[in-house]
């Protein structure tokens, strides 16, 4: 129950009240959670991966963060221009 209230074990419940949870998703969890002789060795593979995505994001972030930056600049940078040029009225009665 512990895992299912923390999402990580994925379960429905049916109409008679009673959780219903997939086979693979409960391998899959037994496979993280369970430590076994057996699966010692994958549940340290299963880290790995897990550390190799996590980096994988980051990059992928600061990817974005980098080009959202570089926007940044060019509209900054735009902005400036614009605001260094004299202002003119548009309509004859406001001229000075």
């Amino acid at each position: 129950m512990r895992a299912i209230k923390a999402h990580e074990l994925r379960a429905v419940r049916d109409n008679r009240n009673q959780w219903r949870i997939a086979s693979e998703d409960l391998d899959r969890w037994r496979a993280h959670t369970v430590r076994t002789p057996e699966n010692l060795h994958t549940s340290h593979t299963l880290a790995a991966l897990e550390i190799e995505r996590l980096k994988g994001e980051i990059e992928a972030e600061r990817r974005l963060r980098v080009a959202a930056e570089a926007d940044r600049d060019r509209w900054q940078t735009m902005a400036e221009k614009l605001a260094d040029r004299p202002r003119r009225s548009w309509w004859p009665w406001g001229r000075s």
